[in-house]
């Protein structure tokens, strides 16, 4: 008689998930941007001043900084292996070994907006605006990876899928988040393919596309070989900081399904902070918030400041209280708040299904009148002295920012054929962040007509009046012109986001540049007018990263297994 045979079924161990949170450390700041490792073995924290990478291996206790990445890194990504990071610093994309030595320059990159490392050695990075850019790991020229489609502002955050020829981006359709869908791109092919809408960048972990919408980290499984999603969005986080200007979320994840996110209401928010012209902190004004664009008034009492906290408004700030009152309440999105000479009103911009100008006055009362609308984006910038020009910017496409003019009526007065719009400065550039000086006879303006931005000032004219020439004030590349009220500085943030101070010497008609002195640092990056001076140049009101309630960093091990829970 056979012996009886006995076949025992094994089932597969059941999948768990780790959950355990890691400090901040020491001189990370309160709202670092922080990455994981593609293996694993390491986080990586960007801090939020002039200070270097801090990078912890996950089976140690303490982070150490990374010699040689200092001067304000910004959006930094990890080599496939591990053993590199790339990084923006001083307008330029540099990489960085993480055993130590000195950063190498690959590229020029002023505003960088992330990157990626494909194991072929192929880097795509991004800027503020335009297309993707690729380069060899080793340096070389950049070219152009991806192109825009209609409306569209620019391609961010990009992350190579495992294959290291398909790659996942963000594309904007502003300078911020307005509208942001998620793509599938291929190296040396025109392939590209909207797979979805979010808004933050994408990330690929473990067979999954995982994105933020408002504060919720989503995760969605994803056919590699078919590149498309096939199945339901699933909640994976709550409550994740974001980086509202960016279209940035604070999560990072690897391959085989580490992941790392914060929480809190801390990420994005940022506090208007008074700053001497040393650097010095002197105190600051009204509380953390989604602080966009701000512009104070000319008595310097009051700022007006755009605030996407809920629905994007201005509101209004009084300088000694600190007290604040909303200033618009449409469902739409408010901002570029100007001021008039006297004060008494603000024109602004408004974003919905068109793009218009509105005026109103400054304490609140009364009804808002549309100015101008367009189905271009148009943006409020600058108030002529007189009162009678407002210079806004017309953005003609991705690639192309002009300056306008219109002429504005009288208070009370209605517009007619005399407020006819005309262009001060119509050229295939990006001519931007234009300023009335104080005289009211020089306009200061960005443009990258260069092949990077400067800061240039030229003559105002009226309609059918012959353009005038131009002078260079930045010495090596410069944004977001500002000047002193006496009109004798001109202030602009360097590609290393230092604070820069021009003197400004005028004869006439003619205008001169005098000694050109770096001031502190970093200016907070952003878009819009970002900081403000006081009327006598000593005190400098910028957009500062909150650092209250730092929150520390959750990583999960396998968070796949979360899911089913």
């Amino acid at each position: 008689m056979p012996a009886n045979i006995f076949h025992f079924i094994e089932m597969p161990p059941e999948e768990r998930s780790l959950l355990f949170q890691v400090p901040l450390p020491e001189g990370a700041g309160g709202n670092p941007l922080t990455r994981l490792s593609p293996d694993g073995r390491w986080i990586a924290f960007q801090p939020t001043a002039e200070r270097p990478i801090l990078v912890r291996a996950l089976d140690e206790l303490a982070a150490r900084p990374l010699p040689g990445s200092g001067g304000s890194p910004y959006n930094f990504f990890w080599s496939p292996d591990g053993r590199s990071i790339g990084f923006g610093a001083g307008g330029k994309l540099r990489r960085i070994d993480v055993a130590g030595g000195p950063a190498t320059v690959l590229a020029d990159d002023s505003t960088h907006r992330g990157g990626s490392w494909s194991p072929e050695g192929v880097i795509l990075f991004a800027s503020s605006q335009g297309p993707l850019m690729r380069i060899k790991a080793e340096g070389g020229t950049a070219t152009p990876a991806t192109t825009l489609r209609q409306g569209e502002y620019s391609h961010r955050w990009p992350w190579f899928l495992p294959d290291g020829k398909h790659y996942l981006y963000a594309a904007t359709t502003g300078p911020s988040e307005d509208h942001t869908t998620i793509h599938v791109g291929e190296l040396d092919s025109q392939f590209d393919k909207i797979i979805g809408e979010a808004d933050s960048q994408p990330m690929f972990s473990k067979g999954h596309v995982l994105f933020v919408r408002e504060t919720t980290l989503i995760a969605q499984p994803f056919d590699l070989r078919n590149l498309a999603i096939t199945g339901a969005a699933v909640a994976v986080a709550e409550q994740i900081q974001r980086q509202v200007s960016y279209a940035y979320a604070e999560f990072s994840a690897t391959p085989d399904g580490l992941l790392e996110y914060r929480t809190g209401t801390n990420g994005g928010l940022y506090r208007l902070t008074w700053f001497d012209r040393s650097g010095k902190q002197l105190g600051t004004l009204g509380e953390p918030s989604s602080l966009g664009n701000f512009q104070m008034s000319p008595d310097r009492r009051r700022a007006a400041v755009a605030d996407s906290a809920g629905n994007r408004d201005i509101w209004i700030y009084d300088v000694a209280p600190g007290l604040r009152s909303r200033f618009t309440f449409d469902p739409a999105t408010d901002s570029d708040p100007v001021w008039s000479p006297d004060g008494r009103e603000i024109i602004f911009s408004r974003r919905s299904e068109r793009f218009g100008l509105y005026r109103k006055a400054s304490d609140g009362s009364g009804t808002e009148s549309l100015l101008l609308d367009d189905a271009r984006p148009i943006f409020s910038a600058s108030w002529s002295p007189d009162g009678n020009f407002l210079l806004y910017i017309v953005r003609e496409s991705s690639a192309n920012d002009d300056i306008w003019i219109l002429p504005l009526p009288a208070e009370g007065d209605k517009l007619n054929i005399a407020h006819k719009p005309y262009p001060l400065m119509r050229t295939p550039f990006r001519e931007s962040y234009q300023q009335f000086s104080p005289n009211g006879k020089w306009v200061a303006y960005q443009s990258n007509e260069s092949g990077r931005n400067e800061i240039y000032v030229t003559p105002f004219h009226g309609p059918g009046e012959t353009e005038g020439g131009k002078r260079q004030i930045s010495i090596a590349g410069g944004v977001v012109p500002r000047w002193r009220q006496d009109g004798k500085e001109l202030f602009y943030v360097a590609p290393d986001q230092r604070l820069m101070a021009a003197e400004i010497i005028i004869k006439g008609n003619a205008l001169d540049v005098g000694e050109v002195r770096p001031l502190f640092g970093p200016v907070m990056d952003g878009v819009g007018f970002y900081y403000d001076v006081s009327a006598d140049g000593q005190r400098i009101l910028a957009r500062r990263a909150a650092e209250d309630n730092a929150e520390p960093v959750t990583v999960v091990q396998n968070w796949t297994a979360r899911l089913k829970k």
